[in-house]
C-alpha cells in the first residue's frame, strides 16, 4: 500500500467513525430535549392546578360582620344558595386536579370538599338570612382548612419542580362521605 491509500482509507474510517459518533450524540440531546420539554408540560400542568387552587383560597379570604349580631361570616354565604353550590363546584374541580398537586394540599381539598359537602345539606333551599347563619357557624372551620390550604400550596409552590415527589407517593382510596 502507498501513502495516498493510507491516507485515503485513515479519512473515510475516520469519517464513518466521526459519523457514528455523531449520530449517537444528537440521538441523546434529541432524547434530553424531549424528557425537558415534557418535563416543561409537567411543571404548566402543576402551575395550572396551584393557580386555579390559589384562586379558590383568595375567594375564601373574604369576609363581612353581620351588623346585627356582630359575627364573622365569608362572604360567598352572603349570594344565596346558587352562589354557595358554584363555589363547592370550584372546590369540586380543583379537587380533580389532584394528580397534578402534592399529597398535602391534595388532602386539604378533600376535606373542604367533605366540609362542603356537610354545608350543603344545611343551605339546601334556605334563605340568604339562613345561610348567613350557616355561615357565621362555619366560619372557623373554613377559615382553618383555608390556612391549612394555603401553607400547602407555599410548599407546593416550593417544590413545583419536584415532579418524582407527586406521583410516587400519591395513593388513592375508594371512600364514602358520612354526614356530620
Amino acid at each position: 500500500m502507498n501513502i495516498l491509500e493510507i491516507v485515503l482509507a485513515s479519512s473515510v474510517i475516520s469519517g464513518i467513525v466521526s459519523a457514528i459518533i455523531s449520530y449517537y450524540f444528537n440521538l441523546r440531546i434529541r432524547k434530553l430535549d424531549y424528557k425537558n420539554e415534557y418535563y416543561k408540560i409537567l411543571i404548566n400542568k402543576r402551575l395550572e392546578a396551584y393557580q386555579f387552587i390559589e384562586n379558590q383560597t383568595a375567594v375564601l379570604r373574604n369576609v363581612t360582620i353581620d351588623d346585627i349580631d356582630n359575627k364573622t361570616f365569608h362572604l360567598m354565604f352572603s349570594y344565596g344558595e346558587d352562589k354557595f353550590i358554584d363555589f363547592q363546584k370550584n372546590i369540586m374541580l380543583a379537587n380533580s386536579k389532584g394528580l397534578w398537586i402534592d399529597k398535602e394540599t391534595s388532602n386539604t381539598l378533600t376535606e373542604f370538599n367533605d366540609l362542603f359537602y356537610n354545608i350543603n345539606e344545611k343551605v339546601f333551599k334556605k334563605s340568604r338570612e339562613e345561610i348567613e347563619e350557616v355561615g357565621k357557624l362555619y366560619y372557623k372551620p373554613i377559615s382553618a382548612l383555608r390556612v391549612k390550604l394555603e401553607n400547602n400550596l407555599r410548599k407546593g409552590f416550593i417544590d413545583l419542580h419536584n415532579i418524582e415527589k407527586i406521583f410516587e407517593t400519591q395513593e388513592y382510596k375508594t371512600r364514602s362521605l358520612k354526614p356530620k
